[in-house]
């Protein structure tokens, strides 16, 4: 009854060992495949060109939502310095100009 027994233990190690022999074959495959292929470069993936007529107003880009948070921060700054909002209507350059806010007169309240 024990040499049964030891027989089949012998078995399955046998089996245990073939397995393992075929996993480290199967690795060594994988490793030499990935060896040979051309490295990734991942720290610049390939860009998508955005698409021209893609409508910003609806889904503005993240960078599009921080710049615009920064130029409301510099608004509210320069209130607080002093100065007043000042649109200027140049198409050309598109830009808002600034100037400074007149000082109140204190002499009234005197």
């Amino acid at each position: 009854v024990m040499e049964g027994r030891l027989g089949s233990l012998d078995e399955s190690q046998n089996n245990t060992n073939a397995v393992v022999t075929r996993l480290e074959q199967r690795l060594e495959e994988v490793l030499r495949a990935i060896q040979q292929q051309p490295p990734h470069h991942r720290e610049d993936p390939p860009r998508r060109e955005p698409r021209q007529d893609a409508d910003r107003t609806l889904f503005p880009r993240r960078e599009d939502r921080r710049e615009q948070r920064r130029a409301r921060e510099q608004d509210e700054d320069r209130r607080r310095e002093g100065y007043e909002h000042e649109e200027d209507f140049d198409q050309r350059s598109q830009t808002s100009t600034y100037r400074e806010r007149p000082k109140p007169d204190k002499s009234r309240f005197v």
